[in-house]
């Protein structure tokens, strides 16, 4: 029961209020072994036809789909499946292939570690550039002369306006990294 209550508590951090012990004995004892017999109940039930006549079994005849091609695709699926899982238990060299060795997974972590590290290193590297670039553009912009320009009140509104703006382009920059 222990597992089952630890999930519980589990859910109730994202879903709010549960009632851990009711919770955990309905999905353990009740549940599951309800949802078999009413399973069972329903393979066993007879199908009729618009007479009335007794045809058969309701198993297999889900909402009137023609066996051929559709309840075929699921009864294969689930043949599938279950060889994959019966397969496991009794051969399980043969998922041997899918097996990784530790050296393999050792190779394959260093690998993921270096490839993150380079990746943080070329945005650590643009993201130097970029504000360099933008430095350099405002020391250029600042040290143009007022009366160069044609209307020098608009030149301070737009670089003090700029200067925010690329103040606010660093913040977000340096938050991402």
């Amino acid at each position: 029961m222990k597992n089952v209550l630890d999930l519980s508590r589990d859910l109730s951090d994202v879903v709010g209020y549960m009632p851990h012990k009711l919770w955990g004995f309905l999905i353990k004892h009740f549940i599951c072994p309800i949802t078999i017999v009413l399973f069972a109940l329903g393979a066993d039930e007879n199908y009729s036809n618009a007479e009335g006549v007794v045809v058969g079994k309701t198993f297999g005849r889900y909402s009137g789909y023609p066996f051929t091609p559709y309840q075929i695709i699921g009864i294969l699926c689930v043949c599938f499946v279950s060889f994959l899982f019966i397969s496991s238990l009794i051969l399980p060299q043969m998922y041997e292939v899918f097996d990784r060795s530790p050296e393999e997974l050792i190779i394959l972590e260093e690998h993921r570690k270096s490839l993150k590290a380079s990746r943080e290193a070329s945005i650590e590297t643009s993201r130097k550039t970029s504000i360099h670039a933008i430095q350099q553009a405002n020391k250029q912009q600042t040290s143009i002369p007022e009366s160069e320009t044609e209307a020098g009140d608009d030149v301070a509104i737009e670089d003090i306006e700029g200067k925010h703006k690329t103040e606010l382009w660093l913040n977000s920059l340096s938050t991402e990294g």
